[in-house]
């Protein structure tokens, strides 16, 4: 008996979800910068390409559940911006128990 393979099929959704991302790119990055105008230059560059990358983990684990129906640019924007404002980093575990954490203070 020869098993099917669907891992395949499963793949190539996942390399087009770069793709879309890429389209909705341009309007996170306006809705972004619109929320962190109020930042200094250099402090919002950086600022800007952490939102980038939180948008983009975000929309890969929608893509994982099946549910990018439900993503929209102006949404992922949002969450991306709520994150960065109350600290939570991409990348970076959060510990209270570490004295120079931004989380501790």
């Amino acid at each position: 008996m020869i098993a099917r393979n669907d891992f395949s099929a499963h793949r190539s959704k996942l390399d087009t979800w770069q793709e879309q991302f890429l389209q909705m790119l341009p309007r996170i990055k306006y809705h972004a910068h619109t929320a962190l105008q109020h930042l200094a230059s250099e402090e919002r560059a950086e600022a800007l390409q952490e939102v980038t990358v939180s948008a983009m983990i975000a929309f890969r684990r929608l893509v994982e559940l099946d549910k990018v129906d439900i993503a929209y640019p102006t949404v992922l924007a949002r969450y991306a911006v709520a994150r960065y404002k109350v600290g939570r980093r991409v990348g970076s575990p959060l510990n209270c128990h570490d004295v120079l954490s931004p989380y501790a203070r």
